[in-house]
């Protein structure tokens, strides 16, 4: 019975996470649609690639007070209870697989290990800051991220795939294959990176539809200035009735 319930979590979660990508996917197909014909970072608009959507929820839906700020709650909101709770797994990963079997660390107490494990979280929590301002020098950001998780994804499936398939596989085994793939997918990256070939593929984008707001003259070079001058001031008009009995 246990062990079903267990597989119905798993189901549950695979189905949550691909709801969460195809999500994911339609809003970039929304930002595509809308601008296809007016491209906001070859305009000037934005900065950066990773800017659209943000873009997007202030150009189209600004007029609905507060869906704005809800927006950046809700980004800034998922990202620090990521970094939290990655702190947090990592700093009790560390602890139980590389720090609790130690002679000296066996010998702490439970509330020295604690205070250990609070300060491995902290480390963690500083790195992953350190690296978000690194990563955001890099380019575009689900690049890099796509990047990094082939790198590392394709590897650690391989142990599982061995565990799985071949049961005479030994720890010893498994470690040389995982460095081994992990030295075989940052080259084929780095050199992509050398080569020049490290950009995504772009869809075809254009601004012909956007709006300019600027007066274009018909030449480039000339411009043609006129100016008129009226004067504020009035003067007496001559009595034309005297003028011509005269």
């Amino acid at each position: 019975m246990y062990f079903l319930l267990r597989i119905r979590l798993c189901w549950f979660f695979l189905v949550g996470l691909w709801v969460l990508w195809v999500l994911f996917y339609f809003s970039g197909l929304v930002a595509y649609a809308t601008y296809s014909t007016c491209d906001p970072l070859a305009a000037g608009y934005i900065t950066k690639a990773d800017q659209i959507l943000p873009y997007l929820v202030i150009h189209k839906l600004s007029h609905l007070p507060g869906l704005a700020g809800l927006f950046v709650a809700a980004v800034y909101g998922g990202v620090l209870s990521s970094v939290s709770s990655f702190g947090n797994s990592m700093a009790c990963l560390v602890w139980e697989d590389f720090l609790k079997l130690r002679p000296y660390f066996s010998r702490l107490s439970d509330p020295a290990a604690t205070k250990v494990i609070k300060l491995l979280s902290s480390v963690t929590g500083v790195l992953a800051v350190i690296l978000g301002l690194m990563v955001g020098n890099l380019g575009n950001m689900f690049h890099v991220i796509n990047i990094i998780v082939s790198c590392v994804y394709g590897p650690i499936v391989g142990i599982f795939l061995s565990g799985m398939l071949l049961p005479w596989t030994n720890y010893k085994g498994s470690l040389v294959g995982l460095f081994g793939a992990f030295a075989i997918f940052a080259w084929l990256v780095v050199g992509k990176f050398i080569q020049g070939g490290g950009a995504p593929t772009m869809l075809p984008l254009s601004t012909h539809g956007c709006h300019n707001n600027s007066i274009t003259t018909l030449s480039p070079t000339i411009t043609f200035n006129s100016s008129t001058y009226f004067d504020l001031t009035t003067s007496e008009m001559p009595d034309l009735t005297s003028a011509s009995s005269e």
